[in-house]
């Protein structure tokens, strides 16, 4: 059974599929795109409330403005490993879009997902990016105004994960220059204004 559902009274009800039967079943439009595949079992994605989406556009916006040469920086893109696709809000991957044209990358130098009604899969999913190689994984939590930092990936853990809140400033550790000052990312727009 997937270490996914572990604890879950259905998960002896579950069938996992591979990543290439995900790939051809998908080819054959035979699943669902509002699907991801994780540690070879299908899970709804979640909807995207305003506030997900404003605060993905900010995070976008900043990654964007960084100097991010070699690297490209990728929106709700596949991630293919052994036995799971996520599609995590935000990646920054190293090469460019022409390196991914015929496969998805298989890890990442930092991956963000905002977590509104997410946050227990989306923690769920560390297990994923640590196996996978991903040096760094952010979840953003706007209802608690709070950022989960992952770091020092292990075999299917990482070693370091610290919580930020309040006014604090978080920076990337793969790349510095992205700085997140909390109380700006989570304010509302009329409140930035003034």
């Amino acid at each position: 059974m997937a270490r996914i559902l572990k604890g879950a009274a259905l998960g002896k009800h579950v069938h996992p599929i591979s990543v290439a039967f995900y790939h051809e079943a998908g080819n054959l439009g035979l699943i669902d795109e509002q699907v991801e595949l994780l540690q070879g079992v299908l899970f709804d994605k979640m909807s995207k409330s305003p506030l997900h989406y404003a605060i993905f556009q900010r995070l976008l916006g900043m990654l964007n403005a960084l100097s991010l040469d070699g690297y490209c920086i990728r929106s709700e893109g596949p991630i293919t490993t052994t036995d799971s696709e996520p599609e995590p809000d935000l990646a920054v991957c190293k090469g460019s879009e022409n390196d991914f044209f015929d496969s998805h990358p298989t890890t990442a130098e930092l991956v963000i997902e905002v977590a509104i009604s997410s946050l227990e899969i989306d923690r769920k999913k560390a297990e994923i990016y640590a196996a996978a190689g991903v040096t760094e994984y952010w979840i953003v939590m706007p209802k608690t105004k709070a950022i989960e930092v992952y770091t020092k990936p292990s075999s299917d853990h990482y070693e370091s994960i610290k919580t930020f809140e309040g006014s604090t400033t978080v920076a990337s550790l793969v790349f510095p220059e992205l700085s997140v000052q909390l109380p700006d990312l989570f304010l509302p727009p009329k409140e930035l204004a003034k």
